[in-house]
């Protein structure tokens, strides 16, 4: 239970230290005195929604703190949560103007989603025109959930991921299927060019080879013409002037006949020999070139055909023949990359499928644990309500298949026929203020005593009842406190007078500073405190001898 609440400069609290006791809690006070401020310190120490704009003005930061006691009953599930723990569990929350926010369970910082998630098993909370959330499926999905209890609820967090996982899945398709055309497209053109390639079948310097063999082919008569004319010159032709060898034979004769007689001529000799020699081996190869001299068209015509294949390539692609060896090899390894995203892509496809089908079979099973849920809801909730001064009302809840989403394929709405002969409709449709308040009253005890949660926290549920019926919910809070913790923020008199705590909050002005306060009554200050929320200032008799008469029915009845 919550046994202490700590509250430091938030709001008009400058520091406040709140005792809490078993059974039923009430905090009253005038309308404005600050009874929010501290039900929005306790949902700000569960891990509710913070917000710089609630720091007391001057100061720089706020901090509350709320200690549990006596937690056996939901050890095991905060455990569950993460949450370690012994006998007693304090949360810790500290929210600073720069953003800071500082959460701590036992003095350890942790997670707000852990936090929170410790603040969810430990206290529900009420509050003022929260009755309206039943107009949101999301909320009555939440209240049938938590009806359920911790089978049901671990279901629901397994579908949840499930959700997720199936929806990263899809969204993995989905970038896939929008990358395929690209993949696709760029697929064709690599199989384009590869088969305008393969059509040519080019080989490591074969264009240069072809270039080489070509200039040599279509320049025949060219060639033959200097190879016999060079011939001639250097053999001689039989009618027209001597052969170059015997010249420079007979030079070699005269050069050695003039080494004799002039040493000097020696090295002279030597090197017209060398020369000679070289003529001869020249002479032999042109004369064995001309000789093997051959003319194919049909090579040459094969060569053009070749290298004019070579140059459409070029012009296309901008690369010459070592070039297109080289990208075509680069573009086969592009296409197996490709083809195994392709490949990834089906396995991401089935993948997705089959987490589909997981989240579809887990949906399932909770559609069938929330509707067997939801008949023994319709009979508690049926049974509180009757309690609560609506005896003929007939209460339903009514599954029908939504979009999928976290949690499930299934939409809830809580139908009401208050009166017989009525038709069932809609809760939102046909219920008074009064009767919305008493039928969140009855679902949040049974949700409650549902998931065994040590605290409820009620802000303002009689809002709207009067009379007999604010008797019933009076009677339904003092009775919820013999087995839960209750704290109940009210202005009714008649619900004041069961608590087994009452505790004032009043607003006063100190320093020319207004500041919000709170005090623990006793006895005499209760009775006080009945009196003023009667109507009865100034000490009227009348209202003071209702409230008397109400704590001792109180005493008798508790």
């Amino acid at each position: 239970m919550l046994a202490e609440l700590r509250i430091k400069n938030l709001g008009l609290v400058e520091e406040m230290t709140l005792p809490f006791g078993n059974g039923l809690n009430v905090l009253t006070g005038e309308t404005g005195a600050g009874k929010s401020i501290i039900i929005s310190a306790l949902d700000l120490a569960l891990g509710g929604r913070a917000s710089a704009e609630a720091i007391r003005t001057g100061e720089e930061k706020a901090s509350v703190s709320a200690c549990f006691t006596g937690l056996a009953e939901v050890a095991g599930r905060l455990r569950e949560a993460g949450v370690e723990m012994e006998d007693d569990l304090l949360l810790q929350r500290e929210v600073a103007r720069n953003g800071r926010n500082v959460c701590r369970l036992n003095g350890q910082m942790v997670p707000l989603a852990l936090y929170r998630e410790a603040g969810r098993v430990l206290v529900d909370m009420h509050g003022q025109h929260e009755q309206h959330h039943l107009t949101l499926a999301e909320k009555r999905l939440d209240l049938c959930d938590r009806f359920g209890g911790t089978a049901l609820f671990d279901q629901v967090a397994r579908l949840g991921r499930a959700f997720v996982d199936w929806q990263e899945a899809a969204a993995v398709v989905a970038r896939l299927a929008a990358e395929e055309a690209d993949t696709q497209r760029r697929k064709a053109e690599l199989e384009h060019f590869l088969s305008d390639v393969d059509k040519l079948a080019p080989q490591p310097g074969e264009e240069q080879e072809l270039e080489r063999e070509r200039l040599y082919l279509g320049n025949r008569e060219k060639i033959a013409s200097l190879l016999f004319g060079s011939c001639e010159v250097l053999y001689g032709d039989g009618d027209h002037g001597q052969a170059l060898i015997d010249l420079v034979g007979r030079l070699v004769n005269d050069l050695g006949t003039l080494a004799v007689l002039d040493e000097r001529a020696v090295p002279l000799g030597e090197a017209m020999r060398e020369a000679l020699c070289l003529i001869e081996e020249t002479a032999l190869e042109l004369a064995s070139l001309r000789d093997h001299l051959e003319f194919e068209p049909a090579r040459l015509a094969m060569i053009e055909e070749r290298l004019d294949l070579y140059a459409r390539l070029r012009r296309r692609y901008g690369h010459d023949g070592d070039a297109l060896v080289a990208r075509a090899e680069e573009a086969r390894g592009e296409i197996a990359c490709i083809g195994e995203r392709l490949t990834g892509r089906d396995q991401a496809v089935r993948r997705e499928h089959s987490l589909k089908e997981e989240y579809e079979a887990i949906a399932a099973v909770v559609g069938g644990m929330r509707r067997e849920a939801g008949l023994r809801l319709e009979g508690e909730v049926t049974g509180r309500l009757r309690t609560l001064e609506m005896e003929k009302v007939v209460f339903k809840a009514e599954f029908a298949p939504a979009a999928a989403g976290p949690r499930g394929l299934d939409a809830v709405d809580f139908l009401i026929s208050p009166n017989p002969g009525e038709p069932l409709k809609p809760l939102n449709r046909i219920a008074s203020g009064g009767e919305l308040s008493r039928v969140m009253l009855a679902l949040k005890a049974v949700v409650a005593d549902a998931l065994e949660t040590p605290t409820l926290v009620f802000d303002e549920v009689d809002a709207g009842t009067g009379g007999v019926a604010l008797s019933a919910v009076a009677d339904c809070l003092s009775a919820l406190g013999l087995v839960r913790q209750v704290v109940v923020v009210t202005h009714a008199a008649r619900v004041a007078s069961r608590a087994g705590n009452h505790i004032r909050v009043f607003k006063e002005e100190q320093a020319g500073r207004t500041h919000t306060g709170a005090q623990v009554l006793d006895e005499d200050e209760r009775l006080d405190e009945l009196t003023r929320m009667l109507g009865g200032r100034d000490g009227g008799k009348a209202a003071r001898g209702h409230a008397q008469a109400m704590m001792e029915a109180a005493r008798r009845t508790g």
